[in-house]
């Protein structure tokens, strides 16, 4: 397990990824998102002014999930949670994620077809000397 955390955390402060301080969400904007792209984290690409173009993509650490039975139920969460849910759909599912949210310069990269996000990479990163 420590060397897991030890390769993730060599890949993001090597290049792999590009990370700028914490940020919590805004309250306008639109934008989609996607469960993965960076391991265990819910990746949020942002238009801040509604133009149709990314501005902004932020990655925030998925802190619990699961499948529920219906859309049709109330989830509470904490105040330090954010909940994504796929509804509606025939296999609901939910994830909560903590409000530690942080920018991802280089997904954004992967919204404009410059790369491929690090859940369809084929390269591994080395943790030899």
């Amino acid at each position: 397990m420590r060397l897991l955390l030890l390769a993730i955390i060599f890949c993001f402060t090597t290049g792999v990824a590009n990370i700028t301080e914490f940020q919590e969400l805004p309250k306008k904007g639109q934008g989609r998102w996607m469960v993965d792209q960076v391991p265990n984290n819910i990746t949020l690409y942002w238009d801040l002014n509604f133009d149709g173009k990314i501005d902004v993509v932020y990655a925030c650490p998925i802190t619990g999930y699961g499948s529920i039975s219906t859309c049709d139920i109330k989830l509470d969460v904490g105040k330090n949670d954010y909940l994504f849910t796929n509804c509606p759909s025939d296999r609901p599912l939910y994830y909560l994620t903590s409000k530690e949210c942080w920018v991802c310069n280089v997904c954004k990269d992967w919204s404009e077809g410059k790369g491929k996000p690090l859940s369809v990479r084929s390269e591994k990163c080395d943790l030899r000397n």
